[in-house]
C-alpha cells in the first residue's frame, strides 16, 4: 500500500511535465514471464535526451499496442517527431503510419548502429537491460494494472532521478528541460 500511494504521488506531480525533446525517438518492446502470463513492456525514448516519452504495458503484441505507445509518446512530447526507429516488428509499421499519419519518417534498425544509414534501437536496448533488473518487483504481481503503476513509478524514478551517462550524468528530465517538477523525493 505504502509503494502504491506513494507512487501515484509521483507520477501525479510529474504527469504535466513537457520534455523538451529532439525529432528521432526509437521505440522497442521487451517481455517478461510474469506467473504463467507473458507480459509485453513497449517503450519510446528521445534519442537526444534519452527522456522516457511513454511505456505501455500488455499482454499481447499487436498494431493496437504500437499505436498506444506512438500516441502516448506525442501527447506527452505535444509534437511530432521526424524519425521513428524501431526493430522489424511489423507492429511497428502501422502504429507508426496511423498515429503520425506521413508526418513522420519510420525506419528500421537493430540493436547495431548500421553504417550506411546509422539507424539503431541500442538506446531502448539498453534501457530494456535497465527495467529488466526490476523484474523481481513484478513477479509479486499478476494483474496488469498494478503493473502498469509500478512501471510508472519506475519511470519517474528513470526519468527524474536516475543520473544518465548518456545525458552527461543528469537524469533526462533535466537533459529534457530547465525546470522539471521534482529534483529529489
Amino acid at each position: 500500500n505504502w509503494v502504491k500511494r506513494f507512487t501515484e504521488q509521483a507520477i501525479k506531480q510529474t504527469k504535466k511535465f513537457t520534455p523538451e525533446v529532439g525529432d528521432t525517438w526509437v521505440a522497442d518492446e521487451t517481455y517478461m514471464k510474469i506467473g504463467d502470463r507473458t507480459v509485453y513492456f513497449w517503450d519510446i525514448i528521445d534519442s537526444r535526451t534519452n527522456f522516457i516519452l511513454a511505456t505501455h504495458v500488455s499482454f499481447s503484441r499487436g498494431a493496437r499496442e504500437a499505436r498506444v505507445l506512438m500516441r502516448l509518446a506525442r501527447l506527452k512530447a505535444r509534437k511530432y517527431p521526424k524519425t521513428v526507429i524501431t526493430d522489424k516488428l511489423k507492429s511497428y509499421i502501422s502504429g507508426v503510419g496511423d498515429e503520425y499519419g506521413g508526418r513522420t519518417e519510420h525506419k528500421q534498425g537493430g540493436p547495431f548502429k548500421f553504417k550506411v544509414t546509422g539507424e539503431s534501437t541500442a538506446e531502448i536496448e539498453r534501457f530494456h537491460k535497465t527495467l529488466e533488473q526490476r523484474t523481481e518487483v513484478f513477479q509479486k504481481y499478476n494483474d496488469l494494472e498494478t503493473i502498469r503503476l509500478l512501471t510508472g513509478g519506475w519511470l519517474v524514478n528513470y526519468n527524474f532521478f536516475k543520473q544518465n551517462e548518456g545525458c552527461g550524468n543528469v537524469p533526462p528530465a533535466q537533459a529534457a528541460s530547465k525546470v522539471v517538477p521534482c529534483k529529489d523525493w
